[in-house]
């Protein structure tokens, strides 16, 4: 999209005063229900210019302008009505005073700009879900006596969207001002001054010269990138430019390279400190600090990068290929002053300072940091460009998150969850993982068509209840939620991060979306190991957390034998299977307990059959590579080169 000058600057303009604000209230506190308003519909009001209508639907181009200008408009006008009587919206009484008609006028027109926001970012399918719910609390009392309930009125509907900090102004909206514009302005500043080619270097130095040494270099420097950046398609964008070129180059196919890239950049998701929307949005649900959350990260994201290595490793042996191309960096030295800002970050994270803290901190940093060289510092001009920039990526997720806020208040005010919980407990039993296997289709159906955070949201309102009632702890099913839904990125048909590969590597994204999935299968397993142990969620004793890890990556690397069906040999479909089940095997059972131990025994049993049984290296140089000679009963030999027979010509006897 390209817009129009006075629409970009009119975008730049409110992204800008976007930013101001939410530093302000950094400092100087405004009342909530004057600034969360404010952030929401500035948020609609930039998305509104930088998605035009034109882009969107058939009209005529004055025709579009003119609609996104009235749009925009009553986006600003909300903002001030909000802002100029906050103070009758933070004392009044709920449920008791009155609700006034500009009341419902700000509501219905509230709900008309965020819903088309909605349709213009993310899409009909997010659109769909939220108009469902809207009509669920509107004519519920119409529906079978499974889902039926009272309905909500016009005032009952005014009070629990728009009238208090819930519904339109709820948890992630205020996750939205609070936490997400710092992080995403980290993110900028960070990726400004230099600090993501920091980060490419080390990977390269690292692991580029090993086997399959480009695509590893792409698996770290994006688990790097994603340290600081939740953004899958972010991560892509920014790393692919460099590594998926040089995947192509080393030999891999261009959809195994575009492949490599979105998946390793889905894991910046899952990647402690920074694990993206989902990661704030769940602290806030549990009432738990980040840094606990992004503690319990880390293991299951190590493992989930551990596999990737191994599968590229035990490709790279079994087919010989995918040679390390020269790589050239900038000396590290000189710029390795550019990690101050992530270390600061991470360390005041888990220092116990809050994330809203920690990432202003970071932001400063980061901005102090290159000017210790000449050689890393930035302009007055550079960081100009980068403040709006931030604003509206961070308009872009606000829009998502808000609108997810109308499906927790009407799920939750409408008793829809318990209904849930029933249904649930009703078709499972008793049964945890047949529980587990409907939440688990749940979440890819509603991650195919919405965005992680939008996916995440809805599920942990229908299903945690359940899952909890049936004996998972609220982190580990609040976790298991948030890895299913973010497959999304990588799972057909709708896989935002392998599209934006396949566009660097110039190939299909349908065939570059099966195959990330299939090098993405990890993220299947990994989830059930938190069913039956906590400590692979950083819960519990030093000793606990430590076999627990270590039998995670060794099931990582089983799960990546099992993909490649290779290790130190070709495998035949039985020791391919057995990789797979074992690999299962000690996810699912509790670490350190006897079935635990029998799993790892009889691995290291099955590994040391497929060393023994794997043909020498001296073998392997001996084996004739052509037609031998035969030798006949008399000691004649017989070449095996066949001699052809002569041929006819035609017309001669």
């Amino acid at each position: 999209m390209s817009p129009s000058t006075p629409r970009k600057y009119t975008a730049i303009t409110l992204a800008t005063v976007y930013i101001a604000i939410a530093f302000t209230n950094f400092f100087y506190p405004f009342y909530p229900m004057a600034v969360i308003p404010f952030h929401v519909y500035m948020t609609v009001a930039v998305v509104l210019l930088v998605e035009p209508l034109s882009s969107h639907s058939p009209v005529p181009e004055r025709m579009a302008s003119l609609v996104d200008a009235v749009l925009v408009a009553v986006c600003l006008g909300l903002a001030a009505y909000y802002w100029f009587d906050s103070y009758r919206f933070q004392t009044r009484m709920q449920y008791v005073d009155d609700v006034y008609p500009r009341d419902l006028l700000a509501l219905f027109a509230g709900l008309a700009v965020l819903l088309e926001g909605v349709r213009r970012q993310v899409g009909w399918p997010l659109l769909s879900v939220v108009g469902a719910f809207l009509a669920y609390g509107f004519f519920g009392q119409h529906l079978p006596s499974f889902l039926s309930f009272s309905g909500f009125s016009l005032d009952e509907l005014a009070e629990i969207l728009a009238m208090q900090t819930v519904g339109i102004f709820d948890v992630p909206a205020q996750v939205g001002l609070d936490i997400i514009v710092f992080f995403v302005v980290f993110g900028a500043v960070f990726s400004m001054t230099g600090g993501g080619s920091v980060f490419m270097d080390i990977a390269f130095r690292l692991v580029g010269n090993l086997n399959g040494g480009a695509a590893k270099s792409a698996i770290v420097g994006s688990a790097m990138f994603g340290t600081v950046s939740g953004s899958a398609v972010a991560n892509v964008t920014t790393t692919g430019v460099l590594t998926i070129p040089l995947m192509m180059r080393s030999g891999m196919k261009p959809e195994q390279a575009g492949a490599t890239e979105a998946v390793s950049s889905t894991g910046g998701q899952l990647m402690p400190p920074i694990m993206g929307t989902s990661a704030f949005i769940m602290a806030q649900i549990l009432g738990l600090p980040y840094a606990e959350i992004a503690m319990a990260g880390l293991i299951p994201a190590l493992c989930f990068y551990f596999a990737l290595l191994m599968n590229i490793d035990l490709m790279s042996r079994k087919t010989g290929t995918m040679r390390s191309p020269q790589i050239e960096t900038e000396p590290l030295l000189p710029r390795i002053h550019m990690l101050t800002s992530p270390i600061a970050l991470t360390v005041l994270l888990f220092m116990g300072y809050s994330a809203k803290y920690s990432a202003v901190i970071a932001i400063v940093v980061a901005l102090l940091a290159p000017m210790l060289r000449r050689d890393t510092r930035f302009t007055i001009k550079a960081l100009a460009a980068i403040i709006p920039d931030a604003g509206i990526q961070a308009s872009r997720i606000a829009v998502a998150c808000t609108a997810v806020g109308i499906i927790m208040a009407v799920a939750i005010q409408s008793s829809l969850v318990l209904r849930f919980v029933s249904f649930l407990s009703l078709t499972g039993g008793d049964y945890l993982f047949l529980s587990l296997a409907m939440v688990i289709l749940g979440c890819l159906v509603m991650g195919m068509g919405m965005p992680t955070v939008a996916a995440y949201i809805v599920g942990a309102v229908l299903f945690v209840p359940a899952m909890t009632g049936l004996g998972m702890t609220p982190l580990a099913a609040h976790f298991f939620i948030f890895y299913f839904c973010v497959l999304s990125m990588v799972t057909p048909p709708v896989a935002l991060a392998s599209y934006a590969a396949a566009g660097l590597a110039k190939t299909s994204a349908m065939t570059t979306s099966a195959v990330a999935f299939a090098y993405g299968l990890v993220m299947f397993i990994i989830p059930f190991g938190f069913v039956n142990d906590d400590a692979i969620l950083w819960q519990g004793g030093a000793l606990g957390i430590v076999i627990a890890g270590l039998g995670m990556l060794v099931a990582a690397l089983f799960w990546a034998v099992f993909l490649q069906a290779w290790l130190f040999k070709p495998l035949n479909i039985v020791e391919r299977a057995t990789f797979g089940i074992l690999s299962f095997s000690i996810i699912v059972a509790p670490s350190g307990q006897i079935i635990w131990w029998t799993t790892i025994l009889v691995s290291a049993a099955v590994c040391a059959w497929c060393f023994f049984s794997a043909p020498s290296k001296e073998t392997e140089a001996a084996k004739p590579t052509g037609p031998q000679p035969v030798t006949l009963p008399g000691g004649q030999t017989l070449s095996a080169k066949r001699s052809r027979p002569a041929r006819r010509r035609r017309g001669v006897n």
